[in-house]
Order: C-alpha cells, then sequence, then structure tokens
C-alpha cells in the first residue's frame, strides 16, 4: 500500500430455585430481544447504506453515459485537442494507477473473506461477534462503492482527449483516483477495527478454550496491506 500512496501523491430448587429459573428466563429473554434488536438495527444501517451506495453508482453510470454520448459527438465534429505523446502519457499514468487501486481492492476483498470466515468460527463456538461484523459490513460496502467508482475509468480518458478544458478533466479524474484511494485506506482501517473486535470479543468469551492465533494470523494479514 505504500507504493499505492506514494504514486497517487506524485502526479475497514424451591421457591428461590423457581424464581431464579424465572430470573434466568427473564435474562435470555432479555438478551434475545437486545440481539433481535441489534440485528434488526444492523439491518436498517445496511440498507440505509446500501441505498446510498446506489444512488452513488447510479449517479456514476449516469455521468459516464453523459460523457460516452458527449465523447461520439465530438469525435464526430472534431480532431482530438491533445498530441499523440500527451495521450500516451495520461494513459500510463492511469493504467498505473487503476492497476494498483484494482489489486488493493482484491486484497481487501480477500482479507474480508478470511475475516467473515473466522467470525462464523467463532460464533458457531458461542462468541458474540455483532459489533465486528457491524464493522466489517461497512468496510464491505465502502469497498463496493470504491470498485463501482473505478469502473468506466477508460471513459474518463477517453473524455480528457477532446474536451475543450482537458486540464480540468484531468484535475477530475486525479481526483476521482484520490477518492478512491482514501476510500480504500479507510476500508483498510475498518478492517483492523473488525479484526480488534473480534479479539476482544474472544477474550471476553468464557465459555470455551476459544484462542486468538487465527484471529491474530487475520491481523497480520491486514497488517500486510499497507
Amino acid at each position: 500500500m505504500y507504493l499505492l500512496i506514494a504514486v497517487i501523491c506524485a502526479l475497514l430448587a424451591g421457591a428461590a430455585s423457581v424464581f431464579a429459573e424465572d430470573a434466568t428466563s427473564t435474562d435470555n429473554d432479555s438478551a434475545t430481544t437486545t440481539l433481535s434488536d441489534r440485528m434488526a438495527a444492523r439491518k436498517a444501517r445496511m440498507e440505509e447504506r446500501k441505498a446510498e451506495m446506489e444512488a452513488r453508482i447510479e449517479e456514476r453510470k449516469n455521468r459516464l453515459e453523459a460523457k460516452r454520448a458527449e465523447l461520439q459527438q465530438r469525435q464526430e465534429d472534431r480532431q482530438q485537442l491533445l498530441s499523440e505523446r500527451m495521450q500516451n502519457r495520461i494513459n500510463t499514468v492511469s493504467d498505473n494507477v487503476t492497476g494498483l487501486l484494482e489489486r488493493a481492492i482484491e486484497r481487501l476483498s480477500g482479507i474480508i473473506d478470511r475475516i467473515e470466515n473466522r467470525a462464523a468460527e467463532l460464533e458457531t463456538d458461542g462468541v458474540d461477534t455483532g459489533d465486528a461484523m457491524d464493522i466489517l459490513d461497512e468496510a464491505k460496502t465502502k469497498l463496493n462503492e470504491a470498485s463501482a467508482l473505478l469502473e468506466g475509468i477508460d471513459v474518463d480518458v477517453d473524455y480528457i482527449y477532446s474536451s475543450d478544458e482537458p486540464r480540468t478533466a484531468w484535475t477530475e479524474l486525479r481526483d476521482l483516483f484520490k477518492e478512491i484511494h482514501d476510500m480504500l485506506r479507510e476500508v483498510r482501517s475498518l478492517l483492523k477495527d473488525a479484526v480488534a473486535a473480534l479479539k476482544k470479543a474472544v477474550r471476553g468469551d468464557t465459555t470455551d478454550g476459544t484462542d486468538e492465533t487465527d484471529t491474530q494470523d487475520t491481523a497480520t494479514s491486514t497488517d500486510e496491506t499497507e
């Protein structure tokens, strides 16, 4: 990830017993209600984030379609404004940055899969992974949004070539690259938080002998995305 940061800067018994049993039952009912409430709240948050992401993606698609239409008209009406040499330079930078971002997205997606698998194992052992999953859901949503924004970069590049203001068009593309990069850094931070939440859940669990070895391995994998 250091290379990614560098490139973009340069160019996630008895009555008592009965009462005791009744109290235990009440506690269990309360715990069940609390868990249900948490699950409902998590679902509501995810739906809200999903709606926001879908709106952002739809906006991105609409802008790309508008650029495609404008590109077609301009290519019919005029020659491209930028020299071949300048186009090659823009292509090279764009391809390099896009490749770095795509590889970072792939690595982060793999880490998310490993954390999800580890959380599922812990949950079957009776560990409450709710907090970690909340964080992980946020990271997944952010990563999906970054991936969606990266699609169609070729249209943005082609748009630069025939734009009346190619410098402005290039600045907009560069800003988009930086935004995606910053989103990936946020995803990585969220994944560290998710691993920390899993480790905390394991330490707080007294129902079995679950250790933190696998969770620590996942944390190490997350560190490797720096």
